[in-house]
């Protein structure tokens, strides 16, 4: 079942040029995806004023939780002060059903000012540990959590775990609005050290809410994609984005300016990386809130990208807040979640769009736009995508509360549509063991035609949220997986074949890949 081959670069080229126009027209029974909206529970009893969503299985339990950035924002907007909040944490329960956590140490620290930021193992001790602002906390194995030795007092906006110099441990990239860019080695001994990243520190602006991160160039290790969102005089002039390239010695160059990715000025919150066409490379969309218009970026090999804008005459005029890839059908393709702030928000008066936007890939390139149901109705801020009720298909939580109200997190539960799937957890030996930077390619016969799925272990989707470390695969009627490569940061590479589907599995670097939830579905 189990084999290890050599380190080597694939291309799979796809042999059309199709322009991902999006078209309603008849869709087929069992493509768009039904959610079922969660209105009681914990995440709409507590009032939040939070921007930031994180998903993390901090007791390691099986089950995805949920950590908010919950101090952010001016005014009221019925939610009450933005400000001098602690950040909230809420344990799955299963079935979709969450329990907030009040004792935790992470859950009674008081931030003026907060959106939260990201989780990983930074002693490869096995259990997800957090950086927030600074400062870091210490999962001890139970779930409870103990202060680690601060790292800085600089006021940051967004933080990212990266393994820089590719030493097995997690190191720290931050922003620090009205700042510039920082990084930081793990010294693995529980301290960090500030080092010179390159072109990552030289220039970076400080106008960033986000860093999203993959292997733009297929060369094996992680790249930096910085928004410039520069709003509030961070930037002068306003700024394109920036796509850093990982030198695989512990900087970074950035990305000709020439380049459609980074030559337009768009004041972008986020941005999410997925490979929408299965052609083997990382494609990426881009928030706006310049000309109102997002952007999807084909990856054409090369560094080279071509811009396309999806909806080009219906979704203008927005405000989108968050975006994230996934296959919500199961149908082997992965589809656009993007949240727009919705109306009452306070600085509507600007703007005529908002609704969310689910665009269903139809698997030749090109998109659908679903405009019905409460996903799509009540707008949204800050999202995440997970299996919150390990039933086989992705769910959708939405954040309201940093622009207005209900001032809560709604769960939308996906009905499912009976096709095939699997989810992948990964645990690094050689490599970082949070996985952090792993690639894995899965190849199926996806109704009756084979096809190759590619994902990647990364931080930050959209902005102020991520989605965890699982990887989920939608199979179709596919039975089994035909193929599974596992691309470690390392280097190493594992492969499988021939794996059952509609199961929950766990991947050890070099040594292991079973089941991980033993639940037949």
């Amino acid at each position: 079942m189990r084999t290890i081959i050599s380190k080597q670069k694939k291309r799979y080229l796809i042999w059309y040029i199709a322009v991902p126009f999006l078209l309603l027209g008849s869709l087929v029974s069992g493509q768009t995806p039904h959610f079922t909206r969660i209105d009681t529970g914990a995440l709409v009893d507590e009032v939040i004023r939070g921007r930031g969503l994180y998903v993390v299985d901090y007791d390691m339990d099986g089950l995805p939780d949920l950590y908010v950035g919950n101090s952010t924002g001016t005014g009221d907007y019925g939610c009450g002060s933005g400000f001098n909040r602690p950040n909230l944490l809420f344990r799955n329960l299963g079935n979709g059903r969450f329990i907030g956590i009040k004792d935790s140490l992470i859950a009674s620290t008081i931030y003026k000012h907060n959106s939260g930021s990201n989780w990983g193992d930074l002693d490869n001790d096995g259990d997800p540990d957090m950086y927030n602002d600074g400062e870091l906390f210490i999962n001890d194995g139970s779930g409870a959590f103990y202060p680690g030795r601060k790292v800085t007092d600089r006021n940051e906006v967004n933080a990212i775990w990266i393994d820089l110099n590719n030493d097995g441990f997690l190191d720290i990239l931050t922003n620090v609005y009205f700042g510039g860019n920082y990084a930081y080695l793990n010294q693995r001994d529980g301290t960090f050290r500030e080092t010179d990243a390159g072109d990552f520190n030289k220039k970076g602006v400080g106008g960033s809410q986000s860093f999203s991160m993959a292997d733009a160039d297929n060369d094996g290790d992680m790249d930096v994609f910085e928004a410039n969102l520069c709003l509030f005089g961070a930037c002068k002039p306003l700024v394109p984005n920036t796509l850093y390239i990982n030198n695989n010695d512990g900087t970074f160059s950035s990305l000709d300016s020439s380049s459609a990715l980074v030559s337009e000025v768009m004041v972008t919150p986020g941005s999410s990386w997925g490979d929408y066409d299965n052609d083997g490379d990382m494609d990426i969309y881009v928030l706006s809130m310049a000309n109102k218009t997002d952007a999807l970026y084909r990856n054409d090999g090369n560094l080279q990208f071509t811009k396309i804008v999806l909806d080009p005459g219906e979704a203008g005029n927005k405000m989108s807040y968050s975006s994230s890839w996934g296959d919500l059908n199961n149908d082997g393709y992965i589809d656009l979640f993007v949240s727009v702030v919705p109306e009452g928000n306070v600085i509507s008066q600007n703007y005529t769009w908002f609704d969310n936007m689910l665009y269903m890939n139809n698997g030749d390139g090109t998109f659908r736009r679903v405009i019905t149901g409460a996903v799509i109705s009540d707008g949204g801020e800050p999202h995440v995508m997970d299996d919150f009720d390990n039933d086989g298909d992705l769910d959708i939580l939405i954040g309201h509360g940093n622009g207005s109200p209900p001032c809560l997190i709604y769960t939308y539960l996906n009905d499912g549509n009976g096709k095939h799937w699997l989810n992948l957890s990964c645990e690094g030996t050689l490599s970082n063991r949070s996985a952090i930077g792993t690639r894995v390619r899965v190849k199926a016969d996806v109704d009756g035609k084979p096809v190759w799925m590619m994902r990647e272990i990364s931080q930050e989707n959209g902005v102020h949220s991520c989605n965890g470390p699982r990887l989920h695969f939608g199979l179709g009627q596919a039975v089994q997986a035909d193929s599974i490569i596992i691309r470690w940061p390392s280097g190493h590479i594992d492969t499988y074949t021939d794996i059952p589907s509609n199961h929950f599995y766990k991947t050890v670097e070099n040594k292991s890949f079973g089941k991980y939830l033993m639940t037949d579905l």
